[in-house]
């Protein structure tokens, strides 16, 4: 079996030129929740372009092998004061944000983000209790001359299972021991998982009814097979139960999976992977 890829096209040269810096500042108390997006970004990119709107900041990552998708939408609302001065863009090292910022945060803590575009640098000063904790990193400038479209697929999907998240990623986890890939099975009253290893067997039911099984909306019966790595590692990965505690898949015959993590905050979080199919 082999892997689909997702694609991306070249930016128009308008585009291209309105590409600037953004100019922002923003207040948040949930730095937890910020945290866990950017450990989730983290295992698709290092560098990652942060898109800069009156009402949002959206960010769209592809992973190196282009199999697996992020796209993330952080509204105006998830934050407790927001201004932006100038829409663009800006670009961050997730490792070195996450090592540099958010080492030894406390739930009182506080944030504040400026993102000055005309000095080419992003402050982060960290309020704790009226202490100052004060970290300025350069924005990355090496911009990939590239967009990357969300999939846009007629009839999407065939299937979609609102499921708890932390039991699924158990349950996929114990099958990565046994087999590299699983297929879903779309069934009017059930989602069922199989995969074969090489000396046994597993099969997973999910009913309607039972605690894990929350929701479901099928139109047609259906299967897709994906990778186990990629489903654990980016799809659905232990991150996402940090700040979700629910799921909802759906997929189509042989078509990529997509994965809505319901956030407790106003972030839409949704991550997609390409299917495996037959060579």
């Amino acid at each position: 079996m082999k892997d689909v890829r997702f694609w991306v096209k070249p930016m128009s040269k308008k585009e291209k030129k309105n590409k600037g810096l953004a100019v922002m500042s923003l207040v948040t108390g949930d730095l937890t929740s910020l945290y866990w997006m950017l450990k989730m970004l983290g295992n698709f990119v290092e560098e990652a372009i942060f898109k800069v709107d009156y009402n949002e900041v959206a960010i769209t990552q592809m992973d190196s092998s282009r199999i697996s998708l992020a796209d993330y939408r952080l509204c105006k609302e998830a934050f407790d004061e927001w201004f932006v001065h100038k829409k663009g863009y800006f670009s961050l090292c997730i490792p070195v944000v996450l090592r540099a910022v958010f080492t030894r945060i406390k739930k009182e803590d506080r944030l504040e983000i400026f993102v000055d575009g005309k000095d080419e640098q992003i402050t982060f000063t960290i309020d704790r209790r009226g202490r100052k904790i004060k970290r300025v990193l350069p924005i990355m400038l090496d911009y990939q001359p590239e967009q990357i479209p969300i999939p846009k697929i007629r009839g999407f999907p065939d299937a979609s299972y609102t499921l708890e998240l932390q039991p699924f990623i158990e349950d996929l986890q114990d099958i990565s021991k046994i087999a590299d890939t699983v297929t879903f099975h779309a069934r009017h009253d059930a989602l069922i998982l199989t995969a074969k290893g090489d000396y046994s067997e597993v099969e997973n039911v999910y009913k309607r009814g039972t605690d894990l099984f929350l929701n479901c909306k099928v139109d047609r019966e259906c299967k897709a097979t994906y990778s186990i790595a990629g489903l654990l590692e980016l799809a659905v990965p232990k991150e996402a139960s940090k700040i979700s505690q629910i799921v909802t898949i759906a997929f189509s015959n042989d078509h990529p999976l997509r994965a809505k993590f319901h956030a407790g905050v106003p972030f839409e979080l949704t991550h997609w992977l390409a299917p495996r199919v037959e060579s």
